[in-house]
């Protein structure tokens, strides 16, 4: 009896839900791709014999891409009737707000909803393209709302935080170098940093820094 294969080409596909549970199992190399069939498209084991081993190997190369991609950020989503926006002004994070992303960002993909509770917040107005969002409370801004969220959005967001916490790091390196060479690039970054709109200013540091940033397939 034929029945519907649901094979996800985009990590808007799969659910926070599973990336979890796919991740809570360690996959292996051995394992990986047993794993990925069976909780990405409900294909077991035992049900091998019944496709051709090329399609399976097809499905197989299908997932992996989908693992690979790099989505970019979301800087608005949407929850029910909720609209959700990324903090707009990073420059304007305070201790508590970095300190918990970046602890949660620790076991990113366990404390997935967490770190979106603290880096995505309702929206209170909004105009211009511009936003603005609540300040932030621990113990209301927990990311339950986040539990039916998919993986674009989540691993757009931890890629660009981390990326963000990378730029932060190169700062500090260079701010600490006595090469006179790297003063002038200290002082056109500073410059920029401070003329530029918060979440604008960062992206275009990001953006430099891209090519130096290497995700591994799996997400932790």
């Amino acid at each position: 009896m034929l029945r519907k294969i649901i094979v996800p080409t985009e990590l808007a596909d799969i659910t926070l839900k599973d990336y979890q549970r796919f991740i809570g199992a360690n996959p292996t190399d051995e394992t990986f791709s047993p794993l990925a069939l069976s909780i990405f498209c409900g294909i077991d084991q035992e049900e091998y014999p019944l496709f051709p081993k090329a399609q399976l190997e097809e499905i197989e190369t299908l997932i992996q891409f989908t693992l690979n991609e790099k989505p970019p950020l979301k800087r608005i989503i949407k929850i029910g009737e909720v609209e959700y926006g990324f903090h707009p002004n990073l420059e304007d994070l305070t201790t508590g707000e970095f300190i918990d992303a970046q602890e949660y960002l620790k076991d990113s993909i366990k404390n997935a909803t967490k770190w979106l509770g603290v880096l995505y917040r309702p929206i209170t107005q909004k105009a211009a393209g511009r936003y603005e969002i609540e300040a932030y409370n621990p113990a209301k801004h927990d990311g339950a709302a986040f539990e039916e969220i998919t993986m674009d959005t989540v691993e757009g967001c931890r890629l660009f935080f981390t990326r963000l916490q990378l730029s932060l790091q190169i700062g500090t390196l260079l701010s600490l170098s006595p090469n006179p060479a790297t003063k002038e690039l200290r002082t056109s970054k500073a410059s920029s940093l401070k003329n530029g709109d918060g979440l604008q200013s960062s992206i275009n540091l990001l953006a430099e820094m891209y090519s130096i940033v290497r995700p591994s397939r799996i997400s932790r």
